[in-house]
């Protein structure tokens, strides 16, 4: 609808003209209080429905000579997206007109965070050395993993530290020294602020994760148990029933995959679908996942019944060793397809269709187009291929129409001209 105005040239310096009177023409809107009431009226104001652009105009008059007012305007000037200029009138009134060693720890995480979204690097260095040993190995830590220089993180955040620095160092240098792959050491820099109390849930939640992934079991245990989960009492692996969720795994192809899983423990899942030759999971693998929600938790009942809830995958800790074979062709009636489930549920061998409603295949005899169906078997290392093609030959004797598995037949070496005949005969 725009397109023929934007293609249309003639009295546009005009348009433009009455733009720019009517904007030189607008009047500010009134501040909603007093200029020494200001702040007071920021921290009560609405966060979802107040105009953040009409506050940094009125906060301006007062930001660089009151702090309080100078917090609020320049965060709110970067979350705007001009951190550069919020980090510029900070600056000056932290480390210009006053001396940042003497300023509080808040007035130095807020300017240290707007220098980095700024992309001020050498100021935060500047910073840095200019404070008092803590903060700015503090400073230097949070400047190196905001650039995801991990080694340089650990190694700041160690001596923060070590010279009394509190909860933010200890994430700081837990996170890196993660990054950097060493759950085990990352989990036990964590550990002490369970001891002392000062941990907070998420703070809990990472230590359970990480200790999962390198399979401590009594420090999970006791996390859990902290956090007031009722986990059944023993050692060694939490492997109970618990609930359907859905992992979200990498695909090959860069993409994420969704998969079904049964969560075994406070941050284990067990893989209940067949995936797919290629991928480096299956089903029957147990993976660490990250216990936060990755969508919110409908508030109704009836649909937090049917509500499967995400979480991101975060490694594998014990693999299945099941392999996935495909099997294709025209879908069986009803009561043939019961039966088909219910022989591999009964072996526990997993199953899972990946044709929708759509899938056709052609009848060899008449070129009719009949629905059809795919998908993928698991087997158990246990299992040999053979003993399930002889399952599936059993279960699939009497149907009007065969199914093939083509690849599986291959594999044993049992009438495997049968099943390409059949997927050629199909158009499978």
């Amino acid at each position: 609808a725009a397109l023929a105005g934007l293609r249309a040239t003639e009295g546009l310096a005009d348009r433009v003209a009455e733009l720019r009177a009517a904007a030189g023409a607008a009047a500010e809107a009134p501040a909603p209080g007093p200029r020494d009431e200001l702040v007071a009226y920021f921290d009560a104001a609405d966060g979802s429905t107040a105009d953040p652009e009409r506050w940094v105009g009125w906060l301006w008059p007062l930001s660089g000579t009151d702090l309080e007012a100078t917090r609020r305007h320049t965060t709110t000037l970067g979350f705007l997206g001009y951190p550069g200029v919020g980090a510029d009138i900070y600056w000056k009134a932290v480390a210009e007109d006053g001396d940042p060693a003497a300023a509080g720890e808040e007035d130095l995480a807020y300017l240290t965070g707007l220098l980095i979204e700024a992309h001020q690097d050498e100021r935060v260095e500047s910073l840095a050395a200019r404070l008092p040993e803590t903060a700015s190995h503090l400073a230097l830590a949070r400047l190196h993993r905001a650039r995801e220089r991990w080694e340089e993180t650990a190694a700041e955040a160690e001596l923060a530290v070590a010279n009394g620095g509190g909860l933010e160092a200890r994430r700081l240098w837990s996170g890196a020294v993660q990054q950097l792959g060493d759950n085990a050491k990352a989990a036990e820099i964590l550990k002490p602020l369970l001891e002392t109390g000062e941990a907070e849930e998420e703070d809990v939640w990472r230590v359970i994760v990480m200790s999962t992934a390198v399979e401590d079991w009594a420090t999970v245990r006791a996390a859990a148990t902290g956090l007031g989960m009722p986990i059944e009492p023993g050692e060694g692996p939490i492997e109970e029933e618990w609930h359907l969720v859905r992992v979200i795994l990498p695909a090959p192809d860069g993409s994420q995959r969704e998969v079904l899983a049964v969560r075994t423990g406070p941050a284990t899942a067990r893989l209940a679908i067949p995936q797919p030759r290629g991928m480096e999971y299956n089903a029957g693998d147990v993976v660490v996942i990250d216990p936060r929600p990755l969508e919110p938790i409908p508030e109704g009942e009836e649909e937090r019944e049917s509500f499967v809830i995400p979480f991101a995958g975060v490694t594998m800790l014990r693999p299945g060793g099941y392999t996935s074979w495909f099997f294709d062709g025209a879908a069986p009636t009803e009561d043939e397809w019961t039966e088909f489930n219910e022989v591999l549920a009964e072996r526990g061998w997993p199953m899972w269709v990946y044709s929708d409603e759509n899938y056709r295949v052609t009848h060899p005899a008449s070129g009719e187009q009949l629905p059809g169906v795919f998908g993928w078997i698991a087997i158990p290392p246990a299992v040999r291929p053979a003993d399930l093609d002889a399952v599936l030959d059993d279960v699939t004797e009497q149907w009007s129409h065969p199914l093939a598995w083509l690849d599986l037949a291959r594999e044993v070496g049992i009438e495997a001209e049968r099943h390409e005949r059949i997927s050629k005969e199909y158009g499978l």
